[in-house]
C-alpha cells in the first residue's frame, strides 16, 4: 500500500484489510464509512477504487459530484467491469 495520508495506525490497518478483500465483495456500513472518509488519501491506491465506488450513494447528486473518478489512478478495464458490474447489463 502506498504511503497514505491517514494518521491513525488502526485506521490504516482497517483500510488495508478492506482492500485485501475481493473487489466484488459487498462492504459493510462501517467499511463504506471509513473508505468515504479517506477517499482523497486513497486516490493513488489501485485496489481502492473498486471498493470506493460501493461507498457512493449514486442517488445523491451532491455525493456523486464529489467522487471525482477522473483523478483516481487507472485500474484497467477488468477491474472497472467488476466495480460497475451491478450497473451493467448482462450482455456486457
Amino acid at each position: 500500500m502506498h504511503a497514505l495520508n491517514i494518521s491513525g495506525v488502526q485506521e490504516r490497518r482497517r483500510i488495508a484489510a478492506i482492500l485485501r478483500q475481493p473487489p466484488n465483495r459487498p462492504l459493510h456500513a462501517e467499511e463504506r464509512a471509513i473508505l468515504w472518509r479517506f477517499r482523497f488519501s486513497l486516490q493513488q491506491e489501485t485496489r481502492a477504487l473498486t471498493k470506493f465506488l460501493q461507498c457512493v450513494d449514486w442517488g445523491d447528486a451532491t455525493e456523486g459530484r464529489q467522487v471525482g473518478v477522473r483523478v483516481w489512478v487507472d485500474i484497467g478495464v477488468q477491474k472497472y467491469r467488476v466495480a460497475l458490474g451491478v450497473y451493467l447489463a448482462p450482455d456486457y
